[in-house]
């Protein structure tokens, strides 16, 4: 699906289209995607809880309560433009408590993306050391090990 953007923007300016939401900025010249615009797949429903034992004319015991779902790693945005000006959009967590540097396979098939990483607590973007490795390829080092699933690297291509 092409996307025609407004001719002259302004800096802060937003456009929606296809239910992604975009914000020009004058420092990068461009069209940045808004990343909350973006919807993942619901995640996965927890399992149901046991029955309650009952006993011997008293009250049976009250079940124990079902495992919250799992949610869903936010999946890869398609192309939102004809041939090469289309952008793409990949997102996961990552921290595991032990490591500190983390190998993401966006594939994105991209020489040029855009990092960005949440902290999920805060919602506070923070700036890890980022490097290239290959078109499909990022790697993130922090300077303490993160803990389980503490951030969401989200790469635009």
């Amino acid at each position: 699906m092409a996307v025609n953007f407004p001719a002259s923007p302004t800096n802060g300016q937003t456009f929606t289209s296809g239910g992604i939401t975009w914000t020009y900025s004058t420092s990068v010249g461009a069209w940045e995607i808004v990343p909350s615009s973006i919807q993942g797949v619901q995640g996965i429903q927890g399992a149901n809880g046991f029955q309650g034992i009952t006993g011997a004319g008293t009250q049976g015991l009250q079940g124990i309560l079902g495992l919250q779902g799992i949610q869903s790693i936010q999946g890869i945005q398609g192309t939102t433009g004809g041939g090469s000006g289309g952008a793409s959009v990949f997102s996961a967590n990552v921290g595991n408590a032990s490591a500190n540097t983390f190998n993401v396979a966006h594939n994105l098939a991209k020489t040029f993306v855009i990092p960005a990483v949440r902290e999920n607590s805060s919602g506070y973007y923070i700036y890890p050391d980022m490097k290239y490795t290959t078109p499909n390829h990022i790697v993130l080092e922090f300077v303490t090990a993160p803990s389980t699933n503490q951030y969401t690297v989200i790469v635009l291509g």
